[in-house]
């Protein structure tokens, strides 16, 4: 539903005698995460800045759909389709600034957001009317405040969501601060490019320029650990058409004894023991892990398409690890390339089938899984998990360790079960615990040929449409992957 244009434009008529707060210019990169409770982030950042009259617009890089669409002038491996990138970030289609400091945000249905940052304190201006709600802006006094361990002279600006007769609604962003700094430039806001049917309030979690929390992390900040921490990982490859010997499945067990380190480097002595499933067999030894401790991993906008690369599902978000919560950053390929006549990401030859990658690293435990599969036909093909299953930091445990020399012998990819093998007409996975995950069905040439979904105990999937023969498993939830195979009778 549309607001009241009228009211705006009287608005922004209006002499302006607050001191203005600039939001952002046109090199900021911003990192936006959910608030009360970090979650997902939202990265902020613009492909282009210009002057339309006395007032600055500022266009947010734009991520790519998801549906391919037709080309005129990239011709892609298969076809002409391709994804366009179009799709807006959460700051919506574009935003105005005028020299008095009034911020125009428009929404992805083309109503406009008024945020007047010149405002004296208790004085009331209006973000946003429809035919059923209004969102006012009360100005609150200045103040000063620590903002990601950095002192900022801030203004606040208090949102009041009521109905038009002025009785309050109780939603998620009445009686929320939209605040910014004169250093720092925003630091609350909300999503834009759906409101008001979305009203998510959000805070600051990074910043490039002054650098502050989240807007880069560094090898540093990834493995940081400190003597005494202990991590162990499961790892284990298999192909299916290979010797036995090419498969295998361990635990890994890094042991920090020591760490250096100095402006640059950071380097640490670990006790290293590999623990071999199949054989029992226990292998020791000390290693030395070395960083480029200030080096940039990855920095913000964390979800912009390289267009210089591949292109690449990627994010940053607050992952639990059996019950420690930790920034993660989680990158998969689209197996797309970039076309930059009309801004699009297609299909390029792999020669053959791709390899299909995920990996996650978290803030403070360094990578943390390290999945891939490649379907094909024999002797290609295969399938390999490297995850954490415990660690321990400042004495703390997590997760489940894994002790040498017991007869316990974890279930595959983490408790799931395949019966039977060979099948006939039903195939049953049973999982430990419930489980919600997606099972994909594949010939051994590669070809998609069933999905199913896990969402109890034991799960049972009707197979009678395949046609006798091998086929390859993937169960995939929301942070692993198991790959399996099997046969039909």
């Amino acid at each position: 539903m549309r607001k009241s244009f009228t009211i705006l434009l009287l608005l922004a008529s209006l002499s302006v005698t607050g001191q203005s707060y600039k939001l952002f210019n046109a090199g900021s990169k911003k990192v936006f995460t959910t608030f009360p409770d970090a979650g997902v982030t939202y990265n902020l950042a613009f492909d282009s800045a210009m002057s339309s009259g006395p007032d600055s617009v500022f266009f947010p890089y734009r991520l790519a759909e998801q549906a391919f669409l037709p080309g005129e002038n990239c011709i892609f491996w298969g076809g002409p389709e391709c994804r366009h990138q179009t799709l807006p970030i959460w700051a919506g289609l574009k935003i105005s600034v005028s020299e008095t400091g009034i911020y125009r945000f428009f929404n992805l249905s083309g109503d406009t957001l008024l945020f007047n940052t010149g405002t004296m304190p208790g004085q009331i201006s209006l973000l946003f009317q429809d035919q059923v709600q209004r969102f006012n802006l009360l100005s609150e006094a200045p103040d000063t405040m620590t903002v990601l361990g950095i002192s900022d002279s801030v203004a606040s600006w208090r949102i009041l969501h009521t109905d038009l007769q002025g009785v309050p609604i109780n939603s998620a962003l009445n009686n929320q601060l939209l605040i910014a700094g004169k250093t720092l430039g925003l630091i609350r806001f909300f999503q834009v490019d759906s409101f008001p049917q979305v009203l998510r309030p959000l805070k600051l979690s990074g910043n490039a320029t002054p650098d502050a929390g989240l807007g880069r992390l560094t090898y540093g900040m990834i493995y940081d650990h400190k003597p005494g921490d202990v991590i162990q990982y499961y790892d284990t490859y298999n192909r299916p058409y290979g010797p036995p010997w090419e498969n295998y499945e361990r635990y890994i067990k890094h042991t920090f004894l020591s760490r250096s380190e100095d402006d640059e480097a950071l380097s640490y002595s670990v006790r290293r023991s590999v623990f071999y499933q199949d054989s029992l067999e226990v292998v020791s030894d000390t290693i030395f892990l070395n960083y480029a401790r200030n080096e940039i991993f990855r920095q913000a906008p964390y979800d912009k398409p390289d267009t210089s690369n591949f292109l690449f599902r990627s994010a940053l978000y607050s992952a639990d690890y059996f019950g420690l919560t930790l920034w993660s950053y989680r990158e998969e390929p689209e197996h797309l390339v970039y076309c930059s006549e009309e801004n699009c990401w297609g299909p390029y030859d792999t020669q053959g089938p791709p390899l299909e990658t995920t990996i996650v690293h978290a803030v403070g435990l360094g990578e943390t899984l390290n999945s891939g599969w490649q379907f094909g036909a024999p002797p290609y093909g295969y399938g390999y998990v490297k995850r954490i299953v415990y660690f321990k930091k400042n004495g703390i445990p997590y997760g489940n360790e894994v002790i040498v020399g017991t007869s316990h012998k974890p279930l595959p990819g983490g408790g799931i079960h395949l019966f039977p093998n060979p099948a006939g007409d039903k195939l049953f996975l049973k999982t430990e615990k419930p489980l919600n995950a997606t099972v994909f069905i594949y010939e051994m040439n590669g070809r998609l040929v069933k999905t199913a979904l896990l969402d109890s105990f034991q799960n049972e999937i009707n197979i009678s449409q395949l046609i006798p023969g091998f086929y390859l498993i993937k169960v995939r939830d929301n942070r692993n992957v198991y790959f399996d195979k099997f046969t039909k009778q």
